[in-house]
């Protein structure tokens, strides 16, 4: 009994497209290995899909003429040099920030968090860490998103003890440009 007898849908499994058949011997020639189907390349059917139909074109939004080359992101669209990709507010010095000095060496930011946090929300913290040892400078810059909350949270804090130290408090100075 013949293999076409038995399963009449046999022979057209066995039979590639030329085009695949021939993308298949280039690729064993160079080494892939056994390549079974490639379907999804260049429409030549989807992912999962054994018909062998031709895909729907994909509807990308246009790209940008670049010359193929990557773009920084300071550079794409609609921002300026410099630019970070951070905060929806802007940047981070647009936050309003206040300075802690006297802080103990072994604060972490989440302390740092939790301790402010109960004034409002808290945007960033940031403690001053020796770079070889990991050990707290003494110093750490917290970040809120209002600056209502930054003003309670320095009137309430400001001269408060804290690890057995007592806080200083006061408003960061803008950064000089570089």
């Amino acid at each position: 009994m013949s293999l076409d007898k038995i399963l009449p849908h046999a022979q057209a499994d066995v039979q590639e497209p030329s085009a695949e058949r021939s993308v298949k011997a280039t690729l064993a020639k160079a080494g892939a290995g056994k390549v079974d189907s490639l379907n999804g390349l260049d429409g030549a059917g989807t992912p999962g899909d054994d018909t062998g139909a031709p895909a729907e074109p994909a509807t990308a939004a246009p790209a940008a003429n670049t010359g193929g080359k990557c773009v920084p992101p300071s550079m794409r669209g609609g921002r300026g040099p410099g630019e970070s990709m951070g905060l929806p507010g802007g940047s981070r010095d647009d936050l309003p920030a206040l300075r802690v000095t006297k802080v103990s060496e072994d604060t972490q930011e989440n302390d740092l968090r939790d301790l402010f946090g109960v004034f409002g929300r808290v945007a960033r913290v940031y403690v001053g860490r020796d770079r070889e040892t990991g050990a707290g400078k003494g110093f750490a810059f917290v970040s809120f998103e209002e600056k209502a909350v930054a003003q309670k949270a320095m009137e309430k804090m400001h001269g408060r003890g804290y690890h057995n130290l007592i806080l200083n408090i006061q408003w960061t100075k803008p950064r000089e440009q570089r």
